[in-house]
């Protein structure tokens, strides 16, 4: 799942339903200016940080749910 950088305004919703990890690239400067569920990344369960690129954070989720919201990229 990626969202174009500049969209990402507010909260956005994942969702992958097979039963494997995803990849979910947000756009932010930083993994610290990104929550899952109102949550620092840090503290989100399910959820791990992979990487930057560029201005985007690599994720890895867990199957389910989650509710990314990234801040700093315009």
């Amino acid at each position: 799942m990626i969202w174009p950088a500049g969209k990402l305004r507010g909260i956005h919703d994942a969702a992958d339903e097979a039963a494997k990890p995803a990849t979910v690239l947000v756009p932010a400067k930083t993994a610290d200016a990104i929550t899952e569920s109102g949550k620092p990344l840090a503290k989100a369960t399910g959820v791990k940080f992979l990487r930057m690129e560029g201005d985007r954070a690599v994720l890895e989720a867990e199957a389910g749910s989650c509710r990314f919201a990234g801040r700093g990229v315009r």
